[in-house]
């Protein structure tokens, strides 16, 4: 049977794929048809597109599902945002991916 995403994102946490430390910047914008870190799966052009940047690795590039399962797992393991469930920061290529990423936050909460 196969494993579900979530399961894979423990799995990739684990091995060191996926950080679980604070992020030093977050972009959004379309996909670039570039793989998912969490599910190697293309981000398509008609997808938001999560780009996380560290110091010391590669970025990391998430369907918007994949970055949420990805965020939970670190909740549940204790780690806690800066300003404790504030939206993060994010920065768009195009007024129309902030508006996404705007709505779908807002939908959210």
């Amino acid at each position: 049977m196969p494993k579900s995403l979530a399961e894979i994102v423990r799995d990739k946490m684990e091995g060191g794929t996926l950080p679980l430390d604070e992020r030093i910047q977050l972009w959004a914008g379309m996909g670039s048809c570039q793989p998912c870190t969490v599910c190697d799966l293309a981000i398509l052009k008609a997808q938001v597109e999560y780009e996380l940047q560290y110091d010391d690795r590669e970025p990391i590039r998430l369907h918007a599902g994949c970055r949420g399962l990805w965020e939970a797992e670190r909740r549940r393991r204790g780690y806690l945002p800066k300003g404790r469930g504030r939206p993060a920061r994010v920065w768009t290529t195009s007024r129309r991916s902030r508006q996404i990423v705007q709505s779908a936050y807002v939908q959210r909460t």
